[in-house]
């Protein structure tokens, strides 16, 4: 059993660091609260909880010249195999409005956003001040140790994406 929050990836979507295959999430998660048919993605930023079974997978190894160059995953990865149930955690939390920038990140609605997050979440242009937009994602606090530099409550308000849109 583990617990993570939904992002899309290659091949499906990534929770906790393990690809779950889309058909199969999406079955998993068929009748849970807030399932919207007309949304393929609508539990894309929530947390979810999974019961079931991983299998870690390693890329092989590929000589230089041996054969054609295809597309794969580097290194190791987990990957769901099996999936006895699944269940929302959190549902994804809403945010949305014009990007602004602060300690290095973007900033909406008093949170924080990783530039990492706006790269891949609004590629290929990534998000620039000024940008209007709609996140999906999860709110989390990191409490900063003493002296660093940090906020005045000793706190940074992050927000994770898990997906985003643009606003016109």
């Amino acid at each position: 059993m583990f617990r993570g929050m939904v992002r899309p990836t290659k091949g499906g979507y990534e929770v906790r660091g393990a690809i779950v295959d889309d058909s199969v999430l999406r079955k998993a998660l068929a009748g849970a609260p807030g399932n919207d048919p007309q949304n393929a993605d609508w539990f894309v930023g929530a947390v979810v909880q999974i019961e079931g079974e991983l299998h870690k997978h390693a890329a092989p190894t590929k000589e230089k010249g041996d054969g054609p160059v295809a597309q794969m995953r580097g290194g190791s990865w987990l990957q769901v195999t099996r999936v006895d149930s699944a269940t929302i955690v959190a549902p994804a939390e809403v945010i949305e409005g014009t990007l602004g920038r602060s300690k290095g990140f973007f900033t909406l609605a008093g949170r924080l956003i990783r530039h990492d997050d706006l790269e891949w979440s609004l590629a290929p242009e990534g998000g620039r001040e000024g940008d209007r937009v709609r996140l999906h994602g999860q709110p989390r606090t990191v409490v900063c140790e003493p002296n660093a530099q940090c906020l005045i409550g000793g706190s940074l308000p992050l927000f994770d994406v898990g997906r985003a849109e643009r606003l016109p």
